[in-house]
């Protein structure tokens, strides 16, 4: 089971929000981590919904913080609450 998704969304052959669309059929509401060096403006003009950016270079604790967050509002969503 796929809990998180962490991709670059430029990456080819298929960019990420290529990728996150073939998740979604089956997890519609996974939580998303794009990581880029690109700036947001040029790497998010058609995000999918519930996609997070964290700017490259960072640290793991960003990464984490950034997990922690999105698994946190999607166990809530998922409990009805948020």
């Amino acid at each position: 089971m796929v809990d998180l998704l962490i991709c670059c969304p430029t990456t080819p052959p298929r960019n990420g929000n290529e990728l996150v669309r073939s998740f979604r059929p089956e997890l519609p509401m996974i939580p998303v981590i794009f990581v880029s060096s690109e700036p947001s403006n040029t790497v998010m003009h058609h995000p999918v919904g519930g996609a997070y950016l964290l700017p490259r270079p960072f640290h793991g604790k960003d990464l984490l913080y950034a997990a922690q967050r999105l698994l946190s509002e999607f166990a809530m969503q998922q409990d009805g609450i948020g």
